[in-house]
């Protein structure tokens, strides 16, 4: 591997396999008609590897910045504590053998170019949430069913006190037509003692953010006379997840004040379980327990 323009590219020789759990990975480029071209996210650099025990293609998520850049910047120290963190998550979600979360397989560190890069080796999905649902077309029931099983996902991370905090489109992922939770990488671990200052930080997707994340940023470095919450918690996951809820119905966010005319399915018990999810105060917004029963009591609805 090496580094071009700031972006780690393969070489295409034996040196690009890495080494996790005292065995070499083959590593592969991402996208095969374009072997040249990364897949990037917004703090890795994902590359297909292949498991040398059954042969089995997964993928291995490298850190864009190495050890040594974080020495010298405190903004690269906290995107490396966070994958450090992701890293920790995905561990206690393999310890618990979550079935909603992506399976996390082993991590290490790779040598480019005289720097030190973190990493880890997941399993591969076929597709993400978007992509799915350009694939298929579902009917009322089945994106019911969808949003249940991802809710499910969601409930498995809350049950080991996880909040996931990036709950988007291109978090959810699919292996098998099953929808899978990817992306750790912001997720809040309660009962860790690895504590990273967040002071000043967006948490969460542009566009996605629960009120308690947009609180954060703009009035926690203020005095907050008048008191809003800052904390992003389990209930900040339900008001996200009610955005992804209602993009898997008509492929749109909803922002501002919404009502009834704006839900183009034009289903009232659907809307109002969504609203439920959706609202501002969170004294109001349902919990990850009422969201997931009253989904199963709409799915239970529509199938008559």
């Amino acid at each position: 591997m090496h580094i071009d323009s700031g972006i780690i590219k393969l070489s295409f020789d034996t040196s690009d396999n890495i080494e996790c759990e005292s065995k070499f990975w083959e590593v592969l480029p991402f996208f095969e008609k374009i072997p040249s071209k990364p897949k990037q996210g917004g703090n890795g650099v994902l590359f297909r590897v292949i498991d040398p025990d059954n042969g089995e293609e997964c993928v291995a998520k490298i850190l864009k910045y190495s050890y040594n850049a974080g020495y010298g910047s405190k903004k690269i120290q906290k995107r490396i504590e966070r994958f450090e963190r992701e890293i920790e998550a995905l561990g206690i979600v393999s310890d618990n053998e979550l079935e909603g979360v992506v399976r996390f397989y082993c991590n290490g560190e790779k040598e480019i170019e005289g720097e030190t890069f973190p990493f880890y080796v997941m399993e591969k999905c076929d597709y993400n949430l978007a992509e799915f649902l350009n694939l298929y077309s579902l009917d009322i029931p089945q994106k019911l069913l969808l949003c249940e099983q991802i809710l499910c996902g969601i409930q498995e991370l809350h049950d080991l006190k996880i909040y996931h905090r990036d709950i988007k489109s291109e978090n959810v992922l699919f292996l098998d037509n099953k929808p899978i939770i990817a992306d750790l990488g912001l997720a809040d671990y309660r009962d860790s003692d690895f504590i990273i200052p967040e002071k000043g930080d967006i948490i969460g997707p542009i566009g996605w953010l629960s009120p308690e994340a947009a609180n954060k940023f703009l009035v926690e470095k203020t005095k907050n006379p008048y008191g809003l919450p800052c904390e992003i918690e389990s209930k900040s996951d339900v008001f996200q997840l009610g955005k992804l809820f209602w993009y898997i119905f008509q492929g749109n966010l909803p922002i501002g004040q919404i009502h009834f005319k704006d839900f183009l399915i034009n289903e009232k018990p659907i809307f109002n379980e969504l609203l439920k999810m959706l609202q501002y105060n969170l004294e109001n917004r349902t919990d990850v327990e009422e969201s997931h029963e009253n989904l199963k009591n709409l799915f239970s609805l529509y199938q008559l």
